[in-house]
């Protein structure tokens, strides 16, 4: 009785570890957006923590895009990139970017340095937005034949994705591979706690951006709410409706829209903390990773002899 015993422990020792292995030494997919702005090498920086802890990663970035960037190009040996080529100029890219900084941006009070900044001026260039740039971005992703046919050959196991490009989410019925949301910011009611099925309301989490805290009278609740709704009605014109179009256009999951295909993703994780975030309800598929992004702490300057 007793050898039999230790038979089955050490047979169910044996797959707990098996199960461990596989789960430790998954492949990965991570979708970063393009531009060289500040998410591409956050973006670099996530993919390496997960290299760090055992994953296969695949980082997948426009040609000239990658070709400018300036990111620690350093990999660890289970870390590689995959690059297509983009189907307009990356300088049209930065444009877009900078009178997005320069005039959507200005005047709210966390970028009170944009104010200094002269105002977007490119005579006789395009008038491109950045809700145009991710819907000619993920058609270069979607149409791409050869890009798509490594990937698949590649079998991953998870497409991880920045939350600001949702391509990955198109990307991920392509391959038939699931997907998860990654948001480099705290949570966003009217985008995200909405689709990530956290029940929160408007009257008690302020909106981001609202300048609102915890603490709200009446009448702050009433401006949260209202903000909530336009929010999330902007968000959905601006930014779902132009991913939906990607989708009908390349017949990717017809029987289902895209907002509803958003709440599929495996899990929701996110760059914040509770410390600097409005506590909320959670549920377990939505987990806070504050201080992911932070680098090794520095050593302070001797100052003692000076003071």
């Amino acid at each position: 009785m007793e050898v039999s015993y230790l038979t089955l422990l050490g047979c169910l020792s044996g797959h707990i570890l098996l199960c461990i292995g596989v789960a430790s030494c998954s492949k990965i997919l991570y979708v970063t957006t393009g531009g060289v702005g500040s998410h591409y090498p956050a973006g670099v920086e996530i993919s390496k923590a997960l290299a760090r802890r055992g994953h296969h990663v695949t980082v997948s970035i426009d040609q000239d895009s990658y070709e400018r960037g300036e990111d620690d190009r350093n990999f660890p040996a289970n870390m590689e990139t995959i690059t297509f080529p983009a189907s307009f100029p990356l300088e049209t890219t930065f444009r877009t970017i900078d009178k997005y900084v320069r005039s959507t941006l200005r005047g709210c009070s966390p970028n009170d340095v944009i104010d200094q900044l002269p105002p977007p001026d490119y005579p006789g260039q395009d008038n491109h937005t950045l809700f145009d740039l991710n819907e000619i971005f993920c058609d270069d992703i979607l149409n791409d034949t050869e890009l798509i046919a490594k990937l698949r050959a590649a079998s991953y196991d998870m497409i991880v994705g920045d939350t600001v490009f949702l391509c990955y989410a198109l990307l991920s019925q392509k391959l038939s591979v699931p997907f998860i949301h990654f948001g480099l910011t705290s949570m966003v009611p009217s985008q995200h706690d909405i689709f990530a099925g956290n029940p929160v309301s408007p009257a008690y989490v302020p909106e981001r951006a609202s300048e609102l805290t915890d603490q709200l009278t009446f009448r702050q609740r009433f401006k949260n709410t209202l903000m909530y709704h336009l929010v999330r009605y902007f968000y959905n014109k601006l930014v779902l409706q132009t991913f939906e179009i990607v989708q009908q256009r390349h017949s990717l999951r017809p029987d289902v829209t895209f907002q509803q295909l958003i709440p599929e993703a495996e899990m929701w994780i996110f760059s914040s903390n509770f410390l600097v975030d409005f506590a909320r309800p959670l549920p377990p598929h939505v987990r806070f990773v504050g201080g992911v992004l932070t680098g090794p702490p520095s050593q302070l300057i001797e100052v003692r002899g000076r003071l």
